[in-house]
This record gives structure tokens, sequence and C-alpha cells, in this order.
């Protein structure tokens, strides 16, 4: 998470400050709240998300990343499919997410998904487009 959090830093025109961001996910993203999905290739870590559940119908997609050098392979998409599964099997029926608009690849991503803009739903300071998507 801390290469995620670096590159957020790096593209976030007013970066991204880390320092409470790892304690958030370590109480968010465990069983029952949610669950944290690492991709490895060699085993090495190429691409990191997290899920965690908002209410008893809807799922946030959280935390995904894919390293740079591993992008343009479809990683991002499989696992996305992932974690929407995670929000499947835990009973939800909705997904939903948000981003910052300079991430580019992931705003492209997530709408070729089937995610659909909505108005905000959160207060994350560091989000300006948010998505949500039917989990059927």
């Amino acid at each position: 998470m801390s290469r995620y959090f670096a590159e957020l830093d790096r593209r976030v025109p007013a970066g991204f400050p880390a320092d409470d961001a790892i304690d958030t996910a370590t109480a968010s993203f465990n069983p029952p709240r949610g669950s944290f999905v690492l991709a490895t290739e060699a085993g090495a870590t190429v691409g990191c998300g997290a899920v965690t559940y908002l209410s008893p119908t809807t799922a946030e997609i959280k935390r995904m990343w894919v390293a740079e050098g591993e992008r343009g392979r479809h990683l991002g998409r499989r696992l996305l499919q992932r974690l929407e599964g995670e929000a499947r099997s835990a009973g939800r029926t909705t997904a939903v997410l948000d981003t910052n608009a300079t991430l580019l690849e992931a705003v492209a991503l997530y709408e070729s998904a089937g995610y659909r803009r909505v108005g905000r739903y959160n207060a994350n300071p560091h989000a300006d487009l948010w998505f949500a998507k039917p989990l059927a």
C-alpha cells in the first residue's frame, strides 16, 4: 500500500497524505467489515484492492491499485471482478466507489466495467468522482 499511496501523492494535484490511511485500512478491510486482496506474480505484489461493507446491501470498493509496470494486462479488471465477487458473496447487491479524476486509467476501467457516475456519497476529500453499479 505504500507504493500505491506514493503514486497517489505524485498524481493527485493536492497530494495524498498517507498518515492514517493504513490504520483506516487495517480497521475497515478485515472480516466481517470487509476484505483485502493482493495480486501477486512470481512472489511480488503487483496490485491490491479492498471491499468494505457500508450497509446490508452496499459494498464500497477501495484502494484498487495496479503497479505501473503491470498495467495494460487486464489485471485491474480481474482485481475489480474479484472484489465484486467478494461483495456478492457477502450478500451485497450494489457496489460503490470513488476516485480522483486525474486517475484516468481508473475512471476508464470503472466506466467500462459498468459503473455509472452518481452524486457524492461520502466525504472523501481526495475524490471528485463517485460511481455505483448493481451487482446482479
